[in-house]
């Protein structure tokens, strides 16, 4: 019995320490409040609450919180969080009573869930930036950028759906085979100083599907640059973004940094980055 009882406290403490290191001071105050609400009495909720304390609190909690679309696009984070953190509650709940759970347990669910959403999302922006290591790719996105713009410049503004039929006709679209040569059947990606990511990169991975239900879906005289580079920032975010990670800020500056105010501003900021890049092909080129 005495062995039984070590061992409870033993694994009570080191859930508590999984808490502390995992919880923020204000998520652990918004858990309380959800799982104790002023006036309620005793340590323990019902398990048949569980799962509407489980949505409250993600009204208030973000990783509680139905993902975003780049979260549930880019890095697999389910659309309905309830049955993980269901299956979180059986798996931790042996040590409480069968009809109950305790304050303890359902923290301790929580930061579990958290720290599995956050590992999603962080290895969903490392895939992204692994896919601008290839150089290609990043001529492939900047070039569709530009086509899309060039297509438009002659307007101040455009309607969503033109703005989404310019998109579906030059994004992504007739991408030049040497920007993104591991598309093309037989071809050594590998062999072209463009393709230098260890992943396999192609058009698909440009994700116009994706940057569509990023753009307006109404409207009439839209600012379609501030349109496309809103778009474009929330298909290829930074690592603040969703992380919270503010040593990435200066990732992709074309695009995150540098504003597009219009067209010719656009255009600008494009062709210098493009300018750029080719500077470092011709560098890479000569040394090897």
């Amino acid at each position: 019995m005495g062995a039984g009882l070590c061992g409870s406290t033993n694994q009570a403490h080191m859930r508590y320490a999984f808490v502390q290191d995992q919880l923020t001071q204000g998520e652990r105050e918004a858990i309380a409040r959800v799982f104790l609400p002023e006036g309620a009495v005793g340590g323990a909720r019902d398990r048949s609450e569980l799962k509407m304390l489980w949505k409250q609190l993600g009204e208030t909690v973000q990783w509680a919180a139905a993902p975003t679309e780049w979260e549930a696009s880019k890095a697999s984070v389910a659309r309905d969080s309830l049955p993980g953190f269901w299956r979180g509650y059986l798996n931790a709940s042996a040590s409480d009573d069968g009809e109950t759970c305790t304050l303890a347990t359902f923290e301790f669910v929580c930061a579990g869930r958290k720290v599995a959403r956050c590992k999603k999302i962080r290895d969903g922006h490392a895939r992204v930036r692994a896919l601008f290591e290839a150089r290609g790719f990043r001529r492939a996105v900047m070039s569709g950028i530009e086509l899309v713009v060039q297509s438009l410049q002659e307007k101040e503004t455009c309607s969503a759906a033109e703005l989404a039929a310019v998109v579906r006709g030059h994004y992504g679209v007739n991408v030049p085979a040497e920007f993104l040569p591991c598309d093309i059947p037989g071809l050594d990606p590998t062999q072209s100083v463009l393709y230098e990511s260890a992943e396999f990169v192609g058009v698909k991975d440009m994700d116009q599907a994706v940057l569509l239900r990023y753009l307006p879906r109404e409207g009439v005289a839209l600012s379609y640059c501030a349109e496309l580079q809103r778009a474009f920032r929330a298909v290829f975010p930074t690592a603040e973004v969703v992380l919270g990670d503010s040593e990435e800020r200066d990732w992709l500056p074309w695009l995150h940094t540098r504003e597009w105010a219009d067209a010719e501003s656009c255009l600008e900021v494009i062709r210098e980055a493009q300018f750029r890049l080719s500077s470092e092909l011709d560098l890479t080129e000569t040394v090897s």
